[in-house]
């Protein structure tokens, strides 16, 4: 049976079957969680967890194998769901004044800086359906980088 999307109750991630039985937390019990989404084979969750400076979260949908990748924001599964985007950004304590992306495994290993750019404060990254770009925002426009396939398939 399939699970349904991962739902937000009380600042914990959840999933659940489609009948609502079989709720099993995939955040940990002291963490305050969001943003729940679930990757593309429906096998693991990533969020956003206010704990570990910020950072993101990924556990498979029965609980195990959670792991607290980086400080980060807005990830974004790969279509095979093996990686995600995400951005890192700074602030002055008011508004972000950099920002830059990076890929890694949905096990932390693997990461790679995307962009460098001082001048630029890339937001919102997405993979394209097929995995070769990923799609992001800046400054109004909107942005795509060509991603190599050592990149695209680093395990």
């Amino acid at each position: 049976m399939p699970w349904s999307p991962a739902l937000l109750l009380n600042l914990q991630i959840f999933v659940s079957r489609p009948d609502g039985g079989d709720r099993i937390a995939v955040s940990g019990p002291d963490e305050r969680c969001f943003n729940p989404i679930l990757s593309p084979d429906s096998h693991r969750v990533c969020h956003g967890c206010l704990e570990h400076g910020g950072s993101i979260g990924v556990a498979r949908v029965d609980g195990t194998q959670r792991v607290n990748l980086e400080y980060g924001s807005n990830p974004s599964w790969s279509p095979d769901a093996h990686r995600l985007v995400y951005e890192v950004t700074r602030d002055d304590g008011v508004t972000i004044v950099a920002s830059d992306l990076y890929i890694v495994a949905y096990d932390g290993t693997g990461r790679v800086r995307l962009t460098d750019t001082p001048d630029l404060i890339e937001r919102w990254p997405a993979w394209s359906p097929d995995g070769t770009q990923i799609a992001f925002s800046a400054e109004g426009d909107i942005y795509t980088l060509f991603i190599r396939e050592s990149v695209r398939s680093r395990e």
